[in-house]
Formats: C-alpha cells, sequence, structure tokens
C-alpha cells in the first residue's frame, strides 16, 4: 500500500480518517489523498518550496547588504563633516594669510571668505572636533599692526539651558584645559568664566550668547 498525504498540507496521512491531524483538511469532501511522495510540509501547514525559499533568503541578504553600506555613507559623511583637528600654533604678529594656511593645515575648513575691517581680519570655519568636543563653528581674528593679537573663539552647542548634557559638556572641556594648561583662576562664579593665563595669552571658558565658549587670545 502506498503512503498517502494530505492534499492541503501535504503531511503524510496514517489510517483512514476523514480529517487530517494537522490541518484539519475534509479528506472527504476534498479531493483524494496525494499517495506519491510530497515535497516536505513546514510546521505551519505550508509547502516549503526550495527555489522560494533561496529567493526570499537572497532578497534578505540584499536588505541588509543596503541597509549596511546606507549606514556606513552617513558614517562616512558625518566624519568628514565634522573633521578632527589639531590645535594651532599662533603668535601675536602673524599675518593672516599665514594664521589662515595654519588653520587650514590643522584641518579646519573655511565658510565663506574672510572679512576685514580696519586691521583686523575675520574669517569663520565649519564644525570641527576641539579639545576632543564637537563645536558648532569657530572664529579667527587676526589683527596686524598696532596692538597685534590673534584671537581663536570655539564655539560649542547650545548653552543657554542649564541642562544636563550642556553642564556634563562644560565640565570635560573645564577638565580638558585644566590637564593642558593648569588650574584655572574663576572670574565670575555666576556666569562660570574661567581665565588660564600664560606667557603668550590667555584662554577662557564661558558661556556667551547662549553657547559654550572657549576663547584663545594671543598678544
Amino acid at each position: 500500500m502506498s503512503v498517502k498525504y494530505c492534499p492541503e498540507c501535504r503531511h503524510e496521512l496514517a489510517g483512514r480518517g476523514r480529517y487530517c491531524l494537522f490541518c484539519g483538511c475534509d479528506l472527504r469532501k476534498s479531493q483524494q489523498a496525494v499517495p506519491a511522495k510530497a515535497p516536505e510540509a513546514r510546521s505551519d501547514g505550508g509547502r516549503w518550496d526550495p527555489e522560494t525559499a533561496y529567493r526570499r533568503g537572497a532578497a534578505g541578504r540584499i536588505v541588509f547588504w543596503a541597509l549596511l553600506l546606507a549606514a556606513l555613507a552617513a558614517a562616512a559623511v558625518l566624519y568628514f563633516s565634522s573633521p578632527k583637528t589639531q590645535l594651532p600654533s599662533f603668535t601675536a604678529g602673524i599675518s593672516f594669510e599665514n594664521a589662515y594656511r595654519e588653520m587650514r593645515r590643522c584641518g579646519f575648513v573655511p565658510l565663506g571668505d574672510p572679512v576685514k575691517q580696519g586691521q583686523a581680519t575675520t574669517q569663520r570655519y565649519g564644525s570641527s572636533e576641539v579639545y576632543g568636543i564637537r563645536t558648532v563653528c569657530t572664529d579667527l581674528e587676526v589683527r596686524e599692526g598696532t596692538g597685534a593679537a590673534v584671537t581663536l573663539v570655539h564655539y560649542y552647542r547650545d548653552g543657554s539651558k542649564k541642562d544636563q548634557s550642556r553642564s556634563q559638556t562644560f565640565a570635560r572641556l573645564k577638565k580638558t584645559l585644566s590637564d593642558r594648561y593648569g588650574d584655572p583662576e574663576l572670574i565670575h562664579t555666576q556666569q562660570d568664566y574661567y581665565y588660564w593665563p600664560d606667557d603668550n595669552g590667555y584662554r577662557i571658558l564661558s558661556v556667551m550668547d547662549g553657547s559654550i565658549v572657549v576663547g584663545e587670545i594671543m598678544e
């Protein structure tokens, strides 16, 4: 006697019952049970087709690699739009052209053209990583001639609200500057204004116009 299978779920039938024990198919109302060898049955009662399974697996692999490549592309865009930078080295009396070249050498990307007013020339640079934290932008001002000085102002995230993340950013910058330049002087307790003097000028850490600011003045 040949082995018979349910015409719906293709499970092997044991005995001559009216209903399939796996899917409940009425064997008398349905077509006769298939006597020939049937395809492998799945636990959910459906038919397993190797070709269909392969296509579905291939489609899943394509989607996976597409998502992975998209994530890598987004990470690359973020990395190059916010480059890591070196700290530039300036001394008072440097020309704007030389200061501009030094900023480019250190990885800062200029935004627009420089603006000259009297003896001072300013240039804005895009977002970068300075003192280990991403900035919003950086301003360079070079004053030549009498009262020669170089000023760098790094603007960090919005600091208008004293939330936890703003406090953490401020604390990280204070620690990094203190590790590099020594203990600061606290100039204004209410505004958290810290000051690091040295022979070449001074540095400040404060909150100005709603942003956390690190200013470096060489004079």
